[in-house]
């Protein structure tokens, strides 16, 4: 049986200002010594003054000099005919006129500092009734969430446990299973991204992202941030490792899911770590209908909102762009660009694609294969482990030579899927801008538009069609001929999946564009 433990309900603060004790009491202090050392100043000049004078009985005394009880006011009696040229009441007389300002002015700050504090002790009084009401409250519910003690799983900054809400919890849906993230109370991205999504992004528009249900802070000592959300099913990634065969009908029934999630994330927002693991299938109460949503926003940016819906270009600087697994990084983050827009989501779905597509392969080669093809779109190798730039690369026949076994897998999957890969080429293109928008790949999926590369090729000729990184078809088949000639096996496989495309090119329908730009969209 798993292990559980209590936590208490979530419940939030507000905050206001603080303002300690200790400083007040060194600006009391530095006033306080200011006055002693006025008095102190004053002794001295007073000192040896006094006469002894003889009462009537004769007896000697010393003259009695009556003082205000005010120290500022006696100070000032005192230091009044001083000649001193470093006193302070020639300094305070200059700047205040006359000693009555002076005085005035220091009653003034005195009263002042005692309705501050007489304030501060009223607040930190009200602060403390009110924490007590809330626990006693809290105790007298009894809200509690039953968590999992051992976590289902690590992320970026936190760690993800299942948990119960029960039946006494009040703020909380009752008797409903939940997933508890447990983080660093400073890291608060994910907070305010979901509280911004749900905020300024209408329900019916949201619902392929996870719903946030309550979050707040536990502990006492070593406090930690928690968030409760609603619970899924299972991951993208884990229903993959089941199958052992992707149709062409399966993958874009893949892709159409995880494009319509991001889309709805694109409203606002840019993830920056998309990827199948970050996919997990919910399914409704009634259990009818199973929905693809995106989850984990530790790393995501939230843009200023527009109202014109054409955003999908629109740059702004980073902050946690370097949460991004070197797999999915595009091309702008290897160069270390600054400013990063939706495109790089869009390129993290391209590698998304293609890890469905080779799912089937042993986990011994599929990182290996999917890092050589990802080379071939990107014109450049990386050092894994350094997470740079390795080498240009130079499309040449030595570069035929070294790369037949990648090109030979790449055309695979344009035999099997022609016009998925269309598609892919597209959002692993090395520009941005020239990229599709969540909403175009939702589009051409549905199959409501044509990509404008292809509405515009020339001739119709499925030679001029790009394969990868700007190399188009005739390129890659002039370089075959010169190495390999017609025989070859690879100048074979390439004639065949040009005449694929070139069917496609002679059916193709009369289609409005695919998007490039747009955030906004209609269900």
């Amino acid at each position: 049986m798993v292990p559980f433990e209590y936590i208490p309900t979530l419940w939030r603060e507000e905050k206001g200002k603080e303002k300690t004790e200790e400083n007040g009491n060194i600006e009391e202090k530095g006033e306080e010594k200011m006055e002693e050392k006025m008095e102190e100043n004053g002794k001295m000049e007073e000192k040896g003054k006094g006469k002894e004078v003889k009462n009537g009985s004769g007896t000697n005394v010393m003259p009695i000099k009556v003082e205000s009880p005010c120290p500022i006011k006696r100070n000032i009696d005192k230091f009044k005919e001083s000649e001193s040229p470093g006193s302070p009441i020639k300094k305070w007389i200059k700047e205040y006129g006359s000693p009555k300002r002076i005085y005035k002015h220091f009653e003034e700050k005195a009263k002042q500092k005692q309705e501050e504090k007489e304030e501060e002790e009223r607040r930190e009084e009200e602060e403390k009734q009110r924490a007590q009401r809330e626990r006693e409250e809290r105790e007298q519910r009894k809200e509690r969430i039953l968590k999992a003690k051992v976590p289902l799983g690590k992320v970026n900054y936190g760690e993800i446990f299942n948990a119960f809400t029960g039946n006494e919890v009040k703020k909380l849906p009752k008797n409903k299973c939940v997933v508890v993230k447990i983080c660093s109370l400073n890291f608060k991205n994910n907070i305010k991204v979901m509280g911004n999504l749900q905020k300024h992004v209408e329900k019916s528009k949201r619902k392929r992202i996870v719903e946030m249900i309550d979050y707040g802070e536990i502990g006492y000592f070593d406090k930690k941030q928690v968030i409760v959300m609603e619970k899924g099913d299972k991951s993208l990634s884990n229903e993959l490792k089941k199958l052992k065969k992707i149709e062409a009908e399966t993958l874009a029934k893949y892709g159409l899911d995880m494009a319509l999630a991001l889309r709805d994330f694109h409203q606002f927002a840019i993830h920056l770590d998309f990827k199948p693991g970050n996919l997990v299938y919910f399914t409704d109460e009634a259990r009818s209908e199973e929905t693809l949503k995106l989850i984990d926003f530790d790393g995501a940016h939230w843009f200023s909102p527009k109202k014109d819906g054409e955003n999908a270009d629109q740059t702004e600087e980073v902050e946690f762009g370097h949460i991004t697994p070197i797999r999915y990084k595009s091309p702008e983050q290897f160069r270390e660009e600054k400013l990063l827009s939706r495109k790089t989501d869009i390129w993290s779905f391209g590698v998304s694609l293609y890890e469905i597509m080779l799912f089937s392969k042993p986990n011994a080669i599929f990182h290996l294969i999917l890092q050589n093809i990802l080379s071939l779109y990107r014109g450049f190798t990386i050092i894994i482990d350094e997470n740079i730039i390795d080498k240009k690369i130079v499309y040449n026949q030595k570069w035929l030579g070294e790369s037949k076994r990648t090109i030979k897998e790449v055309l695979s999957f344009w035999d099997k899927y022609p016009r998925e890969m269309r598609l892919i080429t597209n959002v692993l293109q090395l520009k941005p801008d020239k990229r599709l928008s969540a909403k175009g790949i939702v589009q051409y999926l549905q199959g409501q538009c044509e990509l404008g590369e292809f509405l515009s090729l020339e001739n119709n000729d499925a030679r001029k069609i790009v394969i990868f990184n700007e190399i188009k078809m005739e390129n890659l088949e002039q370089l075959i001929l010169k190495v390999d000639g017609k025989e070859s096996e690879l100048f074979m496989e390439l004639q065949n999946v040009i005449k694929k495309q070139q069917e496609l090119l002679a059916g193709k329908k009369e289609l409005a564009k695919c998007d490039i730009k747009g955030t906004n969209f209609d269900e």
